[in-house]
């Protein structure tokens, strides 16, 4: 697909290849797409976080629409610099290895 790509939504377990791996290789070929992290095992030790983009959001499965549809549009409207500073300020879901 030759045309631009805005956002890769992704589980973060899947069989074969994960979607931190996927996501790498994502952004080797589109270095300017966003990209959404989901799991229905955000608790557990079914995957590292440690690869995954530090401003990309992370939503533990199930995922409310209103959620999706705030996580979606912050990702596509806000810069790499303020993604972060809202997963910092924890105004915004993201793994950091501590239980929430």
């Amino acid at each position: 697909y030759d045309d631009d790509i805005d956002l890769l939504l992704t589980d973060v377990v899947m069989p074969g290849l994960d979607g931190i791996k996927l996501s790498e290789m994502f952004k080797a070929l589109r270095p300017h797409s966003k990209i959404i992290y989901m799991s229905g095992y955000p608790s557990s030790d079914a995957f590292d976080s440690d690869g995954m983009q530090e401003n990309a959001f992370f939503m533990a499965k199930p995922v409310e629409f209103e959620d999706l549809k705030q996580a979606l549009y912050k990702t596509l409207t806000l810069t790499d610099e303020q993604i972060k500073q809202e997963i910092k300020s924890g105004a915004a879901m993201r793994i950091s290895g501590e239980s929430e």
